[in-house]
């Protein structure tokens, strides 16, 4: 049984996690640095053909996590699940870090634009003092 589902994606950042709709799941394989993009695993039971987390019943009621011979008899097929589609949160981490860059940028060129402005003051205010003498 595979218990991680295919076509799915997740990273280790927030927003890019697996949809809740699988079901109980973990993201398997991804890192942050390096980027690595990993994918979707089932914590019990098996990930079935539609991309969502299947629980097989075995005895006395408990879960079990493998394939039983009628495990999949009376599954409940829903639409497949598509991939996770992360378009948003990269869309809010690029918009995060232009504003910093930005921010960064605007403070740089005030912080010169000060000390230029700053500059010449200070020579006038000591030609100033030197005629006052």
């Amino acid at each position: 049984p595979n218990s991680c589902c295919k076509e799915s994606t997740c990273a280790a950042m927030p927003g890019m996690g697996c949809w809740k709709r699988r079901g109980d799941t973990q993201c398997e394989g991804d890192s942050v640095f390096p980027p690595k993009i990993g994918s979707c695993q089932c914590l019990s039971g098996y990930c079935n053909s539609d991309g969502k987390c299947s629980v097989t019943m075995g005895y006395h009621g408990q879960a079990s996590t493998g394939y039983t011979a009628f495990g999949r008899l009376y599954e409940e097929s829903d639409e497949p699940i598509p991939p996770e589609d992360h378009t948003v949160a990269i869309a809010c981490y690029a918009l995060a870090f232009l504003s910093m860059v930005s921010l960064g940028l605007f403070l740089v060129m005030r912080i010169r634009r000060q000390g230029a402005v700053n500059a010449p003051r200070e020579s006038l205010m000591d030609e100033v003092e030197e005629e006052l003498e």
